[in-house]
């Protein structure tokens, strides 16, 4: 019975995570409702009921009163688990109910066939239902109301002679074990109610389905009177009867009724198109509103019935339908009168979901029916959707004290990047010491301050004070921002929920209950041009069941100013406009510049300066004169905003949306003569506004160019080539494209297309991404990364090392409708959600501002290191440390655990690493201030202490034998000189410093007059080298070829440099003079597997005396590699480019 008429049957499943589940079940009032007759259709504990099974590999027998099944691995076999006979008479009855019991360790799938005899005598007719099984003993309940065959029409419910139980396929066998099965009278008379279930969705049992196309029939006795401009929808498919409905302007429903008074709850509202709840909307009967919902933006923006923005706390003591659905989905109620026959109800820019019709005098039983399908829907997300388990519990966590236990809470404190989980006690090193908190920042940072309350009992309405630090009891000029952190209930694995911490709300007082924490957070604001120094303050809690206590708070103010951050770091999907915020609402301007200074000014305080653009509102095209008019009214607001913000970066533009939807789909083929010149002179406009403006941006080309799943944002890589040769013609005009890595899917390289670019931006990915970040160090185009996470780690120490110019993020606030549905959500997609006094701020947004802040702190150290004498107390351990992090750093986002993922919205950071950042911090801000104070730095050692040994102390040698005999230049190596040579290998990747993938292994001799090098190259694709130079001094390093610095003068800044390809031709140069030539010979053997190059260079040529045993020069050696994937490599770590004479490692000397 596999067809798309089967509904769901609901469960209840007695299961258990770490001993108990920590939201309560769902109330089912259909099945707590007192029964007022029973037909007992099996009892096997009484022997009334037989069972056989159908399948020769199916065993069946009846144990301990209950039937019990055996189904076998990989098939899917009917099972009978009633006998055939006499029919047994269901028609009074409103609900079918089984006790199943799964023997199972993992959920099984089923399907319950009823089989209904034909009453000519005729074939039987089936309904079928799926159902979900947990392990252990299961309680089903199926409604029989309009219960309907896999042709659609009504079951015979007085004739059901069957009941077939099939097991799904499955890997393993299933052992199910069926109980007593009953029909149940639950309602006086179910006669006169009526219950439709809107859309071409899933059906849940019970209700009538209505169709986009389900016209009025008078045989059916309800339908659509029109279906002109009626569309079926599924906005939350895990609600079988909500999730769906009915879209359009106007939708009349007719329903045959007996004349009299109704009662109608009915489930619409009007929807945008983007989901959100943005639409007025009303129901009438016979032209009197029944319903008249007039959404103003005071009331949309109120959210009442937003998931995030809410001021709804997660509460594990009710169900998550309780919590979010029933108040989103609450439906309205009403009077209706039935006359000649039937009720026709008008909807008006409403999607009807679901509609009750019921007598006035049955209100009692009509409002149970729809409660009771309330808890239906709600199991329903609980069975196969959405359950909420608590945080897995930590080993070794702290025991409260006396003290905590006096005065009814214990208190602790993390680190802010470290996630607090509402059921989870601390550890001994969260526990708040004596001297309470302590907190360190420079003028101009904003810095977190995070403590939890965790109640050992109900402590009621708790208070919590916080008193602005001053400086030597004078009032101080930091400000104290206030939240609560919101716990929300997010995905974790599977159907499982966690309710973990999401984003910042703003304070006000809570109920705190039994071990159940609440975080607070404290953002402290320090501008510019505070006095340095210890500030105190305090934190107060005072709860109405409990003692109060007084947390100090220590803010050390750092003697020196936080500039500003030259990076350019942003967000997509900016502007208050889009339809989740005011673009439901185009004449509330004020609203909107409100809103959109909130925003701006959110994004000044995180340190971001990029601001994407969307195009520009777009008039009538105007084809006879090739022109499409602009309106920028909207982007003047948003220029004026940055400027009185401070954001001064380069902004992202884009207007690819107007080739889209203003010129192709008007019918302007792309690229053709006449979509040029619109499109050029569209371009001209956006970069004529940006320079009366003085707006700096970069124009977006493209996303993402590929050559496959293209959305309307991509183009394929020829595409996108020609539209940046159009924008191109735009003198002035700055371009992008965002590239996904270094080549397509064909392996084709992208590089080819940044010289036409002003700005390349690219994923972070392992080796996929190489030679557009050594392409762009060569500055032949400015570098942003993008989507390596909305982490701390990749806005400031990553973004540090790749030596990228700015980072940008999806996604600032998402403008479909996941902010407006509460659960079955892929986690936080925004960074902030707007709310009435401006935008919420998310957890992993803080995390960015913490991140810049660290790039704050690395600029300004360089910077101060720079203006610094090279002897200054500070600065050679200083530069140790810059160098050492560094290396130290992992070479792509998602490596040695520092972040969770790479890839967009990754929110935490979780690993012990964390710790690192703010060590780090502490460190740089010594140096600063020891380089300004011109003082010897201190050590902070925890922040040395995260390197490991090795890693401070690595100094890359090779030594250099001294030989009498010198070997020949053959390119074979198999010379007694090279047998007693020292061997040195390990080569990097250039661009990130991780392990090559091909092996380059070196040796070197020197007789005192000529110095000799034998490199092997391992290569597994051999056949693939590349070799076009043959000249001297053609570009060698282009093709399979290796090259040799050598600093004879150890001064780590001159150089000779030589190259050698695979052909054996030679490139020379003394530092980056590429007249000079070197007097070199060289010989180039190739096998199967490797390729050899065999050199010798004078030491006169190279200006360098003879060397003696303890003589070091500096040295580094390194290879192009142009198989796919091509990759740099080097011996020496010299960060992103060979030329990095102060990363050469050693060449000693000796015998």
């Amino acid at each position: 019975m596999r067809d798309h008429r089967l509904v769901h049957l609901a469960v209840v499943a007695i299961l258990s995570w770490g001993g108990t589940l920590s939201c309560a079940e769902q109330d089912r009032p259909l099945l707590a409702r007192p029964v007022l007759a029973e037909v007992v259709v099996a009892d096997y504990a009484s022997g009334s009921a037989g069972s056989k099974a159908v399948h020769p590999r199916a065993a069946a027998r009846v144990a301990d009163g209950r039937f019990e099944a055996t189904f076998p691995a990989r098939e899917e076999l009917p099972l009978v688990v009633m006998r055939s006979g006499a029919a047994v008479d269901l028609s009074g009855m409103d609900l079918l109910r089984l006790d199943i019991g799964n023997a199972a360790p993992d959920r099984v799938t089923a399907v319950l066939t009823l089989v209904a005899q034909a009453r000519d005598g005729g074939e039987a007719t089936r309904a079928a239902c799926e159902i979900s099984l947990d392990p252990g003993s299961n309680a089903c309940a199926f409604p029989l109301w309009n219960l309907r065959d896999v042709q659609g029409a009504l079951l015979d419910r007085a004739r059901i002679t069957e009941l077939t139980l099939a097991v799904k396929r499955r890997a393993a066998p299933a052992v199910l074990q069926v109980g007593r099965i009953v029909g149940q009278k639950l309602f006086a008379d179910a006669s006169g109610m009526r219950f439709f279930d809107f859309g071409d969705g899933a059906v849940a049992p019970g209700p009538l389905p209505v169709r986009a196309d389900t016209g009025y029939a008078e045989s059916r006795g309800y339908g659509l009177v029109t279906s002109e401009g009626v569309a079926a929808k599924t906005w939350q498919p895990a609600f079988a009867l909500l999730g769906d409905g009915l879209d359009g302007k106007q939708i009349d429903f007719r329903v045959d009724l007996a004349d009299g008074e109704y009662e109608a709850q009915v489930v619409a509202f009007g929807m945008s198109w983007q989901g959100a709840r943005s639409v007025s909307y009303r129901i009438t009967a016979d032209g009197a509103a029944l319903v008249d919902e007039r959404i103003t933006p005071e009331r949309f923006r109120s959210f009442e019935l937003q998931y995030y923005a809410a001021d709804i706390f997660f509460d594990p003591r009710r169900t998550l339908f309780d919590q979010y659905h029933r108040g989103y989905f609450a439906p309205h109620r009403f009077d209706v009168r039935a006359h000649d026959g039937a009720i026709t109800l008008r909807f008006e820019q409403a999607a009807p979901r679901a509609l009750w019709l019921y007598p006035k005098a049955q209100a009692a039983d009509g409002r149970a029916l729809v409660d009771g399908c309330y808890g239906e829907e709600g199991h329903r997300l609980w069975l196969d959707h959405a359950r909420v388990r608590g945080h897995k519990p930590q080993a070794g966590t702290a025991q409260p004290t006396e003290a905590d236990r006096a005065r009814g809470y214990t208190l602790f404190s993390r680190d802010s990047q470290r996630r607090v989980h509402p059921d989870e006690a601390p550890m001994a090193a969260d526990l708040i010491p004596a001297g309470g908190l302590a907190v360190a920042c420079a003028p101009g940072e904003f810095e977190p301050v995070t403590f939890v309350v965790r109640p050992l009992k109900d402590l009621g309405q708790t208070a919590i004070t916080f008193a602005a630090p001053a400086l030597n009891g004078q009032k101080s000029p930091i400000e104290i921002r206030s939240f609560v952190v919101k716990y929300m209930p997010q995905p974790v694995d599977g159907f499982w929920y966690e309710a973990l911490p999401t984003l910042l709300y703003p304070y006000s007082d809570r109920e705190l209950s039994k071990e159940w924490n609440c975080q607070y957070w404290a953002t402290v604001h320090v501008p510019t041009g505070t006095p340095a120094g210890t500030y105190a303050g305090t934190i107060t809690i005072a709860p109405r069941s409990g003692e109060k206590t007084v947390i100090p708070v220590a803010l050390t103010v750092r003697p020196f100013d936080l500039p500003k951050s030259a990076t350019e770091c942003g967000m997509w999907n900016c502007g208050p406009w889009s339809n989740h915020q005011v673009g439901a609402f185009p004449d509330e301007a004020d609203l909107g510049r409100r809103l959109l200074d909130a925003e701006i000014k959110d994004m000044a305080e995180h340190g971001l300066n990029g601001y994407q653009f969307a195009g520009p509102d777009a008039g009538a095209l105007d084809l006879a004169n090739r022109r499409q008019p602009l309106d920028f009214a909207k982007f003047d607001q948003i220029a004026d905003a940055l400027k009185k913000h401070g954001m001064r970066g380069r902004h992202l533009f884009s207007v690819l949306n107007l080739a889209n939807y203003r010129l192709i789909n008007k019918g302007v083929k792309e690229f053709s003569p006449e979509f040029n010149q619109i499109y050029v002179g569209i371009m001209t406009d956006l970069r004529d506004w940006m320079r009366a403006k003085d707006v700096h941006g970069v124009l977006q080309v493209t996303d993402e160019c590929r050559e496959t799943e293209l959305n309307d944002w991509n183009r394929n890589r020829a595409d996108t080539l020609k539209h940046l040769k159009l924008a191109r013609q735009v003198e002035g005009l700055q371009t992008l494209v965002t590239l996904m890595g270094d080549t397509d899917m064909f392996n084709r390289p992208y590089t080819p297309l940044i010289p036409m670019m002003d700005v390349v931006s690219c994923h972070s990915w392992p080796r996929s991404d190489d030679q557009i970040f050594l392409t762009t160090v060569e500055k032949m185009a400015d570098l942003w990364t993008y989507n390596n996470g909305s982490t701390r780690f990749a806005f400031g120490y990553y973004l540090w090392k790749s030596k990228a110019l700015g980072h940008w993020q999806w996604v600032y606030s998402w403008e479909t409708c996941d902010s407006h549905i509460p659960v079955l959500i892929g986690g936080d997609p925004s960074a902030a959600y707007a709310f009435p006094g401006g935008y919420l701020d998310s957890l992993k947004y803080e995390n960015i501002r913490e991140g810049i802040d660290d790039h704050r702190y690395l600029e300004l150290l360089q910077a101060t290191l720079a203006g610094a004498p090279a002897d200054a107390p500070a600065a050679l351990d200083a530069k140790a440390f810059l160098e050492t992090l560094e290396k130290f750093l992992p070479s792509y986002p998602s490596d040695t655990g520092l972040v969770t993922g790479a890839e967009a919205g990754a929110s935490w950071d979780e690993s012990a690493q964390t710790a690192h950042f703010g060590e780090w911090r502490t460190q740089l801000s010594e140096y600063i201030a020891a380089l300004r104070e011109k003082r010897a730095a201190k050590r902070h050692e925890p922040a040395w202490a995260m390197f490991p040994k090795a890693l401070v102390a690595e100094q890359r040698t090779l030594v250099c034998r001294l030989v009498d005999a010198a070997p020949t230049i053959d390119g074979k190596g198999d010379d007694v000189a090279w047998r007693d040579a020292l061997e040195t290998s390990g080569f990097l990747n250039l661009a990130r410093g991780v392990r090559a993938m091909s092996e380059t292994s070196v040796k070197m001799t020197c007789d005192g007059q000529r110095l000799f090098a034998l490199i092997v190259c391992t290569e597994p694709k051999y056949g693939e080298l590349k070799a076009y130079a043959t000249e001297r001094d053609d570009q060698c390093w282009q093709d399979d070829s290796v090259e040799l610095f050598l600093d004879t003068r150890n001064d780590k800044t001159t150089y000779k440099h030589l190259i050698v390809n695979c052909l054996g031709t030679v490139q020379d140069s003394d530092t980056r003079d590429g007249l000079w030539n070197a007097d070199i010979a060289t010989a180039v053997s190739r096998g199967r597997g490797s390729w050899t190059v065999e050199l010798s260079v004078t030491l006169a040529s190279l200006g360098a005396e003879v060397p003696k045993p303890g003589t070091i020069w500096g040295a580094n050696v390194c290879r192009n590699r142009q198989p796919q994937p091509p990759e740099s490599s080097s011996w020496a770590f010299v960060g992103s480019s060979f030329h990095n004479a102060k990363g050469f490692g050693t060449l000693t000397f000796a015998k």
